[in-house]
């Protein structure tokens, strides 16, 4: 063999163990950390798995009514929480059996006491029986003693003796029947009193006579004439009342019920006979109609300033500008209807309802304002009258607004139908 050879070959047979062992060393040492790893892991989440079970079951115990110590010790001892659970059921139990007796003692308390009422009111009800019988019996006795017979009075029987000597002496007395007998005390009648009289003279029992003259009196009572009864009286007056109140709540007259137009007063006459719709007009439309006016009047009285003028005062332009508004509110729902107003609703009624003294009068725009607001105003009027009238009522003119007053007289030349006077005018010069 050449030398070349057995190199090879000895290279060839090179000892590869230690190399394999360390490498096996090594993986047991790995396997081991990884091991001491897991079980640290394991050993933390079974802790903390331990941990909120002995909270879960705390708890529970908690729930049970456990207290607080209790509870935290039952969660880690099994048969320290048998021990609690027991007690407390032991407990529960006396505390059921204690309430148990107790209330059979409460009941047994008021089943005596109700005995004890019963007794008394038996007693007490015996004890009233035998008054009211006592009193029977005495009512009885005074009853019969009082119809047994008339009254005894002492009676003088006269003189006999004619001896001078013996005239101071007093004669003999001896008692006598009065002359009614005591049972006619009932009788409220001479009638009756003579009836009850004579059949007791004649044998009858005074008990039967009374009866029979109570019976005849009672007649001669029902056919006298009979003081008014006071509660019926007072009913029927109440009645009357009332009556008379709802006729004056249906009613108009012109003394109280006035709409202007203008200055020109007109009277509302008549009844209507739904009382609600009566209360809503003298209420609420003939003072809204009655305010509108007043608020209209004192308008145009400003705008008639404005035409004579050629400047009106701060105080007068703000009073016309509050009232301009103060009538296109009262005017809103007769213009507009009911519902809220929109903006381009609310310049309709800007433009309808017009304040007369803005600006100066250069073209007769104050007049035409004035007419404007007169026309509004009778127009409203003109409803109102003809809603008064739908319902059967009269409205006529009853003269100016100061000369409806009692102390001045008014000249009318016309009549309605019910009596009612007045006088036409022309509206349009209103």
């Amino acid at each position: 063999m050449a030398i070349g050879d057995t190199v090879q070959a000895g290279l060839m047979r090179v000892d590869f163990s230690p190399i394999a062992r360390a490498g096996e060393a090594q993986a047991r040492a790995n396997q081991a950390f990884g091991d001491a790893v897991g079980g640290v892991i394991n050993k933390f989440y079974q802790k903390k798995k331990d941990k909120q079970e002995r909270e879960e079951r705390e708890q529970a115990y908690l729930k049970m009514g456990l207290s607080d110590e209790e509870a935290k010790a039952a969660s880690r001892d099994k048969d320290l929480a048998n021990q609690f659970i027991n007690k407390m059921n032991a407990d529960r139990n006396y505390s059921l059996e204690m309430d148990k007796f107790n209330q059979a003692g409460e009941l047994r308390d008021l089943q005596m006491q109700q005995i004890m009422r019963n007794m008394k009111r038996q007693e007490s009800a015996d004890q009233l029986a035998g008054q009211e019988r006592n009193k029977a019996e005495a009512q009885a006795q005074a009853f019969d003693k009082f119809l047994t017979g008339r009254e005894m009075i002492d009676k003088n029987l006269g003189r006999t003796d004619t001896n001078p000597l013996m005239r101071n002496v007093p004669g003999p007395i001896v008692q006598v029947p009065q002359g009614d007998y005591k049972g006619n005390r009932f009788m409220q009648t001479e009638q009756g009193r003579n009836i009850f009289n004579s059949m007791v003279d004649s044998g009858v029992d005074p008990s039967d006579a009374l009866a029979t003259a109570g019976k005849f009196e009672a007649q001669v009572l029902a056919n006298q004439p009979k003081a008014p009864d006071p509660f019926k009286v007072r009913d029927e007056l109440r009645k009357a009342t009332e009556f008379q109140q709802g006729q004056d709540a249906i009613t108009f007259t012109p003394e109280r019920n006035t709409i202007l137009l203008g200055d020109t007063a007109y009277g509302i006459s008549g009844k209507f006979g739904n009382e609600a719709e009566v209360i809503k007009l003298k209420s609420v439309e003939i003072p809204n109609y009655s305010n509108m006016n007043s608020v209209m009047n004192q308008l145009i009285s400003l705008g008639e300033k404005r035409k004579t003028t050629k400047f009106m005062s701060n105080a007068d332009k703000t009073l016309a500008q509050s009232l301009s508004n103060q009538l296109r509110g009262l005017l809103r729902e007769q213009i507009l209807g009911p519902g809220t107003v929109t903006d381009p609703e609310r310049a309709i009624l800007n433009e309808i309802v017009q304040n007369p003294t803005t600006w100066m009068d250069t073209a007769g725009d104050t007049q035409s304002k004035i007419d404007s607001l007169k026309g509004i105003r009778k127009d409203a009027f003109n409803k109102l009258k003809t809603r008064l009238t739908g319902l059967g009522l009269d409205v006529a003119e009853v003269g100016q607004a100061d000369a409806i007053s009692p102390s001045k007289s008014v000249d009318f030349n016309q009549e309605t139908s019910s009596g009612l006077g007045y006088t036409e005018i022309n509206l349009d010069q209103l």
